[in-house]
């Protein structure tokens, strides 16, 4: 049986991680839109922006002490080895998103700058997904697997 604090933080990161991905969803459109103008190009970056911030807490809140790895640690030790893995990602992945923001900021209105964003933003955003996936594999090995120990 879960704590009611487990539940409620396990369902603040299902959350922020379905808000990522549909931010990631969203800017992918918008960068495989074409027609770019200053106002469009202007709507990426500040996209961008926001989810560095996004990101940036949500990281945050995983690593606190009370945060999500905390928890899943405390309840599955065993999975130490994978959390730290996952939270050594953090940081490049919040930098190569920086990268990307500056690449956007130099690109102006060129189509041919904008499509090595874009062509960045996709690796990037692939990282992102794999990212959150090992994640979410990481609560359910400590929360919902079943080892039939007869409890």
């Amino acid at each position: 049986m879960l704590s009611t604090a487990t539940e409620s933080v396990g369902r603040s990161s299902r959350n922020e991680h379905r808000a990522i991905r549909a931010t990631l969803e969203t800017l992918a459109r918008r960068l495989a839109e074409g027609g770019l103008d200053a106002e469009k190009c202007g709507g990426i970056r500040e996209g961008f922006e926001r989810l560095a911030r996004d990101l940036a807490d949500h990281f945050a809140r995983e690593e606190k002490p009370q945060g999500i790895f905390a928890m899943a640690l405390a309840e599955a030790p065993r999975l130490e080895r994978r959390v730290l893995a996952v939270q050594r990602q953090h940081g490049p992945l919040g930098e190569e998103l920086q990268g990307i923001i500056t690449d956007a900021r130099r690109a102006g209105v060129a189509p041919e700058a904008w499509r090595g964003v874009a062509e960045r933003f996709r690796a990037f955003a692939g990282s992102l997904r794999h990212h959150e996936h090992a994640e979410d594999r990481i609560l359910s090995d400590a929360y919902l697997n079943d080892f039939g120990c007869g409890d």
